[in-house]
């Protein structure tokens, strides 16, 4: 079975816990890689939610940054599809 960390590839704090996270896998006999998060920077965010026919109308919330909740949902949303 393969497990996935995501990881924010170009935030130097990400890199190191999926580190520390495989490393901690390792230890008990499991092989985890490392999965490119999907950022407002690195993905076209908009045109993605309209390729997957998604709407952003459940992200918005009073506290949060609505780019980053959308970004970090088509991260899981991606590795979810790639599995």
């Amino acid at each position: 079975m393969k497990h996935y960390v995501i990881t924010i590839k170009d935030l130097p704090q990400s890199v190191e816990y999926a580190e520390r996270l495989i490393q901690s896998g390792e230890r008990y006999g499991m092989k985890i890689e490392m999965f490119d998060a999907i950022t407002p920077s690195n993905t076209d965010i908009t045109e993605m939610m309209k390729k997957e026919e998604l709407s952003p109308l459940g992200f918005t919330e009073a506290y949060s940054r609505i780019d980053n909740c959308i970004a970090a949902f088509l991260s899981h949303y991606s590795l979810w599809n790639m599995c």
